[in-house]
């Protein structure tokens, strides 16, 4: 009986019904159940044959337009325990999926590969012996740390990239080493989970022993922003224009703008020179469109709005965070969306717009402990209290203000949060009068100042002031030194800022620049 006849017959039951005509004729079941018991019914080795039938045709029909439907190769290959074809199919689907940012799917994929490289690995590799396929599996991994690291599930991403760092060190493949321990070192700095140095400085060497030179720029490049962090300001950026001039002699676009990112990112973070950050970062902008990198894309936006709020231009910070929201939603960076959110809580409470900001900060919240991101959290915290003291709610500020002190002295790698959380816990007490701890926390952020480069420390100037007017409140003799120290960081980063109208919104328009200019003209009257 022909085919047709058959799928007549079942349609007119009502079990299956015509789902589409065009591009080929597709049936499905009209209930679950149904194709459930219908498929339990065939015998296993049929189904594999089955599968394996349907499998073979379709790489038939579709020769020249495989990963189209890698997919349901990949499937139909599995379910036919042809492992060789599963991997084959199941990691270019993985890869489409993954350029799509289609994450969820990218992760069933990788999975799907993983377990054909186990079937594998059990029919060829004797027992007691190293896996045949672990080249195979480090690649698998070092593709899936990539997803997991942009859903923002940092320790599955350690997970995989501890595993491929061993599977490397076992096989004496030093290449391979070198990239999970550069892998390893970026998930350090992005999360504070450890300290990122011993990774990244043993992955350098390893790469100029090999004479790797674009491995060697990916190290130098992810040292720029560990060495600025540590305060090491000559270092870093020592390491950011050799890993540049790297980059421009191998021509590697891509590498260009994770460059000109990663200096953008530490001078606006750490330096504050936010004006010459945004020219890095709108270099880095255009060169990650160029490569259709939409992650670094959705960063770069991300930090050039954050520069322009910080430099007092609501508009453009706004023009650019609201976009950034969106792409990060888009491409499922969760990381990202965090970021964003609370760089736009920062604009709303310039402008005086609590409740919104209170809002985004809270999804941020929200976010940050999802991923579990300490530097995001912490960022939170210091957020929610300065929200909490411009909204005259000092009261509602301290907890936040305590948990951001406290915080800040769990965290390995960002040794400037100490300073800045002890000033505003400072500040926080002076406000609900209980003004002998308030002078404690400032004193004790003054040393941290003087012990840490003050180059970088994120806005020294805010430091200082939240300091002075603890000091100023209790009477402490060191309270106009505290105030010098402010007016004199507020100067050094407003002279980095060449255009008039911009240095002049910088000094007016952000709150803390208008509270210590006042300040220090009072004082000097």
């Amino acid at each position: 009986m022909p085919l047709q006849t058959h799928l007549h017959a079942l349609e007119s039951s009502g079990l299956i019904y015509l789902a589409a005509t065009q591009p080929d004729l597709e049936y499905l079941f009209r209930h679950a159940l149904v194709q459930e018991a219908a498929y339990n019914s065939v015998l296993r080795q049929d189904r594999r044959r089955l599968h394996l039938a349907v499998g073979e045709a379709l790489e038939s029909q579709y020769a020249n337009q495989l990963e189209s439907y890698s997919d349901l190769l990949a499937y139909h290959y599995s379910r036919a325990e042809n492992w060789d074809k599963t991997l084959t199919h199941a990691r270019a689907a993985a890869a489409r999926a993954k350029r799509l940012y289609a994450s969820t799917e990218a992760l069933i994929y990788y999975d799907l590969a993983l377990t054909a490289l186990k079937h594998l690995d059990e029919a060829t590799t004797e027992a007691g012996q190293p896996s045949r396929q672990w080249s195979q599996r480090f690649d698998v991994l070092s593709e899936r740390q990539g997803v997991w690291t942009l859903v923002g599930q940092f320790e599955r991403g350690r997970t995989d990239l501890e595993e491929m760092a061993a599977l490397a060190r076992e096989a004496g493949d030093d290449v391979r080493l070198s990239d999970a321990l550069n892998g390893l070192a970026n998930l350090y700095q992005n999360t504070g989970i450890d300290d990122p140095r011993a990774p990244l400085e043993e992955a350098l060497a390893v790469k100029r022993r090999l004479g790797d030179k674009r491995g060697e720029a990916d190290s130098l490049n992810l040292l720029t922003t560990v060495y600025i962090s540590l305060g090491q300001i000559a270092q870093g950026l020592a390491a950011s224009a050799e890993a540049h001039d790297l980059y421009e002699a191998l021509n590697d676009t891509d590498g260009l703008a994770r460059n000109e990112w990663s200096l953008g990112l530490t001078l606006y973070e750490v330096i504050g020179d936010y004006a010459r950050a945004i020219e890095h970062l709108d270099r880095s902008l255009t060169l990650s469109r160029q490569v259709n990198n939409r992650a670094l894309e959705c960063g770069n936006m991300m930090v050039i709005g954050s520069a322009n709020v910080r430099l007092g231009d609501y508009p453009a910070g706004r023009g650019y965070l609201e976009p950034a929201i969106e792409m990060a939603k888009q491409i499922g960076d969760r990381p990202a969306e965090g970021w964003a959110l609370l760089y736009l809580s920062w604009h709303d409470r310039e402008l005086k717009e609590f409740e919104t900001s209170h809002a985004r900060v809270q999804i941020a919240s929200d976010i940050g402990k999802e991923i579990g991101s300490d530097n995001l959290l912490w960022y939170v915290l210091l957020s929610l209290t300065r929200l909490h003291l411009a909204w005259s709610r000092p009261h509602t500020a301290l907890p936040f203000a305590q948990q951001t002190y406290e915080f800040s002295q769990r965290l390995s790698v960002w040794g400037e949060t100490r300073p800045r959380s002890g000033a505003l816990l400072a500040r926080t007490y002076r406000q609900i009068g209980r003004l002998d701890e308030a002078r404690r926390y400032a004193l004790e952020a003054l040393r941290e100042m003087e012990a840490f480069h003050e180059e970088a420390v994120t806005e020294p100037h805010g430091v200082y002031m939240d300091c002075y007017r603890a000091l100023s409140a209790s009477g402490a003799p060191e309270a106009p030194i505290a105030l010098q120290q402010a007016y004199t960081a507020l100067m050094r980063l407003a002279d980095k800022i060449t255009d008039p109208e911009r240095r002049a919104r910088f000094l007016t328009d952000v709150t803390m620049s208008r509270e210590i200019v006042a300040e220090w003209e009072a004082f000097n009257q």
